[in-house]
C-alpha cells in the first residue's frame, strides 16, 4: 500500500507542532525575494531577515540608509508576503540596525 507524499507531510508537520516554525521560514524567504524584486541584489548581503513574532518581522541591516529604503517600501513589502500566502502574516517590519 502506497500513499502520496503531497498527502501525508502536512499532517505529519501538524502533528509533529513544526507548522509555525516552518511558516516563519517560508516568510524570511518569501521576504528575500521580494526585497530582490524591489532593489535587485543590492541590498541582499547588507540585511538579513531574523524572526517573526506577533506578526512584526524584525530585519537586520548594516546601515540606516538601507533601514530607510525598505521603510520607504515597508507597505509593498508586506503587502507582497502577505499576497503570496493568502492571509495576513505580517503587520510590521522592525528594523535592527
Amino acid at each position: 500500500m502506497y500513499f502520496d507524499i503531497k498527502s501525508l507531510l502536512p499532517k505529519s508537520i501538524k502533528r509533529a507542532g513544526i507548522n509555525k516554525q516552518i511558516e516563519a521560514t517560508q516568510v524570511l524567504e518569501m521576504f528575500n525575494k521580494v526585497v530582490k524584486d524591489f532593489f535587485n541584489d543590492e541590498f541582499q548581503s547588507e540585511l538579513r531577515p531574523l524572526y517573526i513574532k506577533n506578526k512584526i518581522l524584525t530585519v537586520a541591516c548594516l546601515s540606516s540608509i538601507i533601514a530607510q529604503e525598505l521603510y520607504f517600501k515597508e507597505k509593498d513589502i508586506i503587502t507582497r508576503i502577505n499576497k503570496s500566502f493568502g492571509q495576513e502574516i505580517i503587520d510590521k517590519i522592525r528594523y535592527l540596525q
